[in-house]
C-alpha cells in the first residue's frame, strides 16, 4: 500500500484583516467573510437603520427635542455597536474613540464588504482580485474561441 501524504493547510493565511492603527498601537478588524450569516444580517440592518436616522435627523421630520434626543442616542448606539463588532480591541480603546472615530472605523469595513461583494458579483475571487476564468477565450477571431464566425459568401 503506498504511502498517503497528507497535505498541510495553513487556515490563517485565507483572510488578512485589515488593521487600524490608535495611538500608535495596531488593531485587527474583521474581515467581512469571519461574520456568520446572522452577524451579517445584523449589520445590514443596522446600516439601513443609520441611513434613515440620518434622513430623520438632517431633514425637517420633527422638531420635537425628545424625538430627535431619541434619534441621536439610537445612532450613536447603533455607531457604537457596529464599531465594537468589527474592531477588535480592548473597551479602555474603544472608550476613548470619538464619534467620527467609529464612524470612520466603521466605513472602513462597509468599503471592504461592498468590495468582497463586486468582486464576487464579477466573478473575480476576492482574495487576488482576478477575474474568474470558464476555460474559454473571449476574443471571437482567437482560434480557440468558441464563437461563431460569420461565413463570407
Amino acid at each position: 500500500m503506498a504511502d498517503l501524504v497528507i497535505p498541510s493547510l495553513d487556515i490563517s493565511t485565507l483572510v488578512e484583516r485589515p488593521r487600524v492603527i490608535i495611538d500608535g498601537e495596531s488593531f485587527d478588524m474583521r474581515h467581512p467573510d469571519e461574520f456568520s450569516l446572522v452577524e451579517q444580517l445584523r449589520l445590514m440592518r443596522q446600516a439601513r437603520r443609520l441611513v434613515e436616522l440620518v434622513h430623520a435627523l438632517t431633514s425637517d421630520q420633527s422638531t420635537d427635542p425628545t424625538v430627535i434626543e431619541a434619534r441621536e442616542r439610537e445612532y450613536d448606539a447603533i455607531v457604537n455597536n457596529t464599531c465594537r463588532a468589527v474592531l477588535l480591541a480592548p473597551d479602555d480603546i474603544h472608550a476613548k474613540l470619538r464619534e467620527e472615530h467609529r464612524v470612520a472605523i466603521s466605513r472602513a469595513f462597509t468599503r471592504l464588504q461592498s468590495e468582497q461583494q463586486r468582486l464576487r458579483r464579477t466573478g473575480a475571487n476576492p482574495e487576488t482580485e482576478e477575474p474568474a476564468t470558464t476555460g474559454t477565450s473571449s476574443s471571437p477571431d482567437s482560434p480557440d474561441s468558441t464563437a461563431v464566425t460569420p461565413s463570407a459568401g
